[in-house]
């Protein structure tokens, strides 16, 4: 059985008359609201397992003419999508939630079925169910919104990984029909986030056909091996971990001389609320704040974006953290980020982080700046611990490598061509 998904060409193959022909057919890409990929913070009984690089696009493609969806619901009645993982690197032994991305779903019926499912690949192809999360095309809809998201859900009971720790992970939405109608209302829409067909070169995602065989989309045509799902396990050694509240990223700006914090979430549960936590020297941290949850009843799954502003921040240096507070009085926290106030002693530098570090130090610009800086970085004494040249032309930031500084705390003072100086404190663990 040969199926053919040809990308801008026409591709013509010569089959059986009972075999699933895929000819003919154009791929449409068509872009998301999201150009990259979210990063989450790991949690510290919950690890991602795979750290997803930056530069991954996330989009969907639509077959072309009216056909469906290349990673989903389709005219040729696919039944499942799902991505190869291997986490023989990892310590864990049980996979407990899924983070993953929509790009679209809808249709007449939003109660029809749809399964994430992890299933046992040791034998390099989809083998038996390891564990099942049951939603809805409706719940996968709020997920996509407008233009596509992403969400965490988790499997409950968390799934026991195989003695191989490979496993195959993706969606079953073998209830959903992709009907010949021309009337868009009345087909079962659904699209799996994917990386575009340069990148990465990873053949890891896999479709199942409606004759129920699955094939490696490297089967399907040459672009197919390039292909990657946005279909991410998380992985634990602790099968009573919890992750109530999966945090984005958290960042920060200067913006009328108020320091503005941004910060979304992608599962909530039981979520209270959010304070908001400032300190000067990474040590001793306040409240400064405080944001109440968007969750129904502290429950979402899907993004929720959130903005805290500080509207008195001291001068200088102003580390910030989110603390999360569960409805039982547990908490977590997100990353710690750096912004610094507008004055002489930083005036080109907008905000670092992150801070305290242990490898890198990213220092942020107010503006694009050119030609090469001079970064000298002191310790508490005064010595010169550290010095480098880079180049900044047409820059806004600039990434430090201070894995070699010992723990403490630090000066680093930056110095452009044309002798405008910038100097930032930050604490090495």
């Amino acid at each position: 059985m040969k199926k053919c998904y040809p990308f801008l060409i026409l591709c013509f193959v010569t089959v059986l008359a009972s075999a699933q022909t895929r000819s003919g057919k154009q791929l449409q890409v068509v872009q998301s609201k999201s150009s990259t990929v979210p990063e989450i913070v790991s949690n510290s009984c919950d690890t991602i397992g795979f750290p997803i690089p930056s530069s991954y696009s996330s989009i969907y493609q639509t077959v072309l003419p009216s056909g469906g969806y290349v990673t989903g619901t389709n005219e040729f009645n696919d039944k499942a999508k799902a991505n190869f993982w291997d986490v023989s690197g990892n310590a864990a032994t049980y996979l407990s939630k899924v983070y993953f991305g929509i790009g679209f779903a809808n249709g007449p019926d939003l109660s029809k079925p749809i399964s994430i499912v992890a299933y046992d690949g040791t034998s390099g192809v989809p083998g038996a169910v390891l564990g099942t999360i049951n939603t809805t095309l409706g719940d996968m809809k709020a997920v996509a919104g407008a233009s596509g998201g992403y969400a965490i859900l988790a499997f409950n009971p968390v799934v026991t990984l195989p003695a191989s720790k490979a496993i195959f992970l993706g969606f079953d939405f073998s209830g959903l029909a992709w009907n010949a109608s021309t009337n868009p209302a009345s087909k079962d829409s659904f699209a799996v986030l994917s990386t575009q067909f340069n990148e990465p070169r990873a053949n890891k995602a896999w479709e199942k056909w409606a004759d129920g065989s699955w094939k490696p989309f490297s089967d399907v045509n040459s672009y197919g091996k390039r292909l990657q799902l946005h279909v991410y396990p998380l992985v634990t050694s602790d099968q009573s971990c919890t992750l109530p509240v999966s945090f984005g990223k958290l960042s920060g700006k200067l913006a009328n001389k108020a320091a503005v914090l941004s910060w979304t979430t992608y599962a909530e549960i039981d979520n209270k609320g959010f304070e908001v936590e400032r300190s000067i020297d990474g040590l001793k941290y306040s409240t400064v704040g405080s944001v109440a949850t968007k969750a129904a009843n502290g429950n979402h799954s899907g993004g929720l974006s959130y903005e805290f502003k500080d509207l008195s921040p001291v001068q200088g240096q102003n580390l910030y953290r989110i603390k999360q507070i569960d409805k039982n009085g547990a908490f977590s926290y997100s990353n710690t980020i750096s912004v610094v106030t507008q004055n002489q002693a930083s005036q080109h530098i907008q905000s670092y982080y992150p801070n305290p570090t242990s490898g890198s130090l990213v220092v942020e610009f107010t503006k694009s700046l050119s030609g090469s800086a001079n970064i000298q970085i002191a310790d508490a004494s005064g010595k010169i611990a550290l010095q480098t040249k880079t180049s900044v032309t047409n820059s806004r930031n600039t990434v430090v490598n201070v894995a070699s500084l010992k723990p403490g705390i630090y000066l680093l003072k930056l110095t452009e061509d044309n002798g405008t100086v910038s100097t930032i404190k930050f604490v090495k663990q």
